[in-house]
């Protein structure tokens, strides 16, 4: 297993991705563009960070259920 591989382990499948990058942006494909139209709303970057977080969490429970349950 390479360090940089990902693997998501549920009972339905198990999915490998490449790197951490491949994971984050298949579970948010709109990262990119949410991180842009926050800092173009004037959110501070410390806010940032724990905003995409909880949007990169939420992202994940809609990736799980839309495609493993």
């Amino acid at each position: 297993m390479n360090d940089d591989e990902i693997i998501l382990k549920t009972p339905f499948v198990l999915q490998k991705f490449d790197n951490i990058d491949t994971f984050i942006l298949t579970i948010f494909p709109d990262l990119k563009s949410y991180v842009q139209k926050q800092i173009s709303k004037g959110i501070q970057k410390s806010d940032l960070e724990s905003q995409v977080y909880s949007e990169l969490e939420k992202h994940f429970k809609l990736f799980i259920v839309r495609n493993y349950s």
